[in-house]
């Protein structure tokens, strides 16, 4: 690792822009807000509110899309998913499987009768009976 030299650190004197203040601290420049700030930051948080809506699993990346797009128009689009996140207390069950249940978070793979293993490949069988359905808990 190289040592990096000291940059000599120069005070500077500006004049402060019309209608801004350091508030007595010179280490401080607040700056009056634009329109075009709060624009910015309510457009950034409608994005960033887009982006984290929840989509439960199954559903197509169109569909999705149109869960997002009806975040930016309508932010309140996405609560009921919320509220049923929420509700549904996934993280406190009792095993990963339940937590995977209650947060609708399962899926199923199903093979076509095309599919044939590739050679090599090992392949099981589980066939869900009641007492395997039982061993579950």
């Amino acid at each position: 690792m190289m040592a990096m030299p000291a940059i000599a650190i120069n005070n500077s004197t500006f004049t402060i822009p019309e209608g801004g203040t350091n508030h007595g601290n010179p280490n401080l420049l607040y700056t009056p807000t634009k329109w075009t700030d709060i624009v910015v930051f309510i457009l950034g948080n409608c994005v960033a509110h887009a982006a984290t809506v929840k989509v439960g699993s199954g559903f197509s990346a169109a569909f999705a899309s149109y869960l997002m797009l009806g975040a930016l128009l309508v932010p309140t689009v996405g609560i009921l998913r919320g509220i049923e996140a929420i509700i549904s207390l996934a993280k406190l069950s009792k095993s990963n499987l339940y937590t995977a249940a209650q947060a609708s978070a399962l899926c199923i793979v199903v093979r076509t009768n095309e599919w044939k293993p590739y050679s090599g490949d090992k392949t099981y069988a589980i066939l869900a009976t009641k007492q395997t359905q039982a061993g579950i808990d």
